[in-house]
């Protein structure tokens, strides 16, 4: 009888989340992040010249907290709340 290797399961060390960002042009963007990173850090990163409160930042299209963890699959959203030259 040949022994079977048991197969070790591989921690997962990153995810892959959807980047929906609103902004100008608009674009879609699949992502590797390490597994805990907030919205919070996921904005930062993608968007180092921005301000939090200038965005409404939605997780799988529900309004995100900035300290909400993200998981495999999550879609991101980030829309201006304010459009340049509108009233």
């Amino acid at each position: 009888m040949a022994k079977k290797k048991a197969k070790k399961k591989a921690k997962r060390k990153t995810i892959e989340v959807l980047w929906l960002n609103n902004d100008g042009g608009g674009y879609a963007e699949k992502l590797r992040v390490p597994v805990g990173t907030t919205v919070e850090q996921l904005r930062r990163k993608r968007m180092p010249d921005s301000y939090a409160h200038d965005h409404t930042i939605r997780v799988n299209r529900d309004i995100a907290a900035a300290s909400q963890r993200l998981r495999s699959g999550d879609s991101i959203s980030v829309t201006p709340k304010n459009v340049a030259g509108s009233r």
